[in-house]
């Protein structure tokens, strides 16, 4: 069975993830494609362009393929 994202860092943390469902926002196909886009390149960012986000975005990827959410 495939986890959501949000459940995965819930059980890493050693959360109960029904506190912390509200503060998540899942998204998929289209939006999530667009989301990752526009944080990738620091659009939304505090300072514009900031490129730290991109190693936090590895770093998410391989989390992810780790726990079969990609």
């Amino acid at each position: 069975m495939t986890k959501e994202p949000d459940e995965i860092l819930c059980q890493l943390k050693n959360q109960e993830h029904h506190k912390f469902k509200e503060f998540f926002t899942v998204r998929s196909d289209k939006n999530a494609i667009e989301h990752l886009m526009v944080t990738a390149c620091g659009i939304n960012s505090r300072v514009f362009g900031e490129d730290q986000i991109i190693s936090q975005i590895k770093d998410a990827l391989q989390l992810s393929r780790k726990n079969g959410c990609t």
